[in-house]
């Protein structure tokens, strides 16, 4: 165990305190605002909430296999293709931040009953290799916390002009 069940216990709530913080970063937006790409090449909020949602559903899959299943296969995805050929730009990104928000709610239940030994549980991912539960909870926090930034800078940059 690396960390102090206080210290999982911390990263569980920043895990599932995203799902507000996320419906705070895009509340009140115009549907112009939220399909404005920043840059060429960039993805525009609409794209970042689904891709959010899309990951958190790799991820949380990941994670549950990691508890439920010794050593799983973890597989990864090209991000890419998924924002192209799921079609982001036409779905609803209010089901999305809903659906983003449900899987870490119930999973962060799931990952608060968790015993501490438990966290070092690992898994097989196709491209990182080897991971923890515990480095899998990390990503995903880490990972919510870069885009709903993202989301707030866009939305800042989108306000100055």
């Amino acid at each position: 165990m690396s960390m102090s069940p206080q210290e999982y216990t911390a990263l569980i709530s920043k895990y599932t305190e995203a799902y507000q913080q996320l419906k705070d970063a895009v509340a009140g937006i115009t549907d112009k605002d939220r399909l404005t790409k920043p840059a060429p090449g960039k993805w525009c909020i609409q794209e970042i909430i689904c891709h959010l949602m899309d990951s958190e559903i790799m991820w949380v899959g990941r994670m549950k296999r990691i508890i439920a299943e010794d050593n799983p296969f973890l597989p990864s995805y090209d991000q890419e293709k998924f924002a192209a050929n799921l079609h982001y730009i036409a779905l609803d990104s209010k089901s999305a931040v809903v659906t983003f928000g449900m899987l870490r709610e119930t999973t962060g239940a799931v990952l608060a009953m968790m015993p501490d030994e438990q966290w070092g549980r690992k898994g097989k991912h196709e491209e990182r290799g080897e991971i923890t539960l515990e480095e899998c909870l990390k990503t995903m926090v880490t990972h919510g916390e870069a885009h709903i930034g993202q989301i707030l800078g866009i939305r800042r940059t989108l306000t100055q002009k």
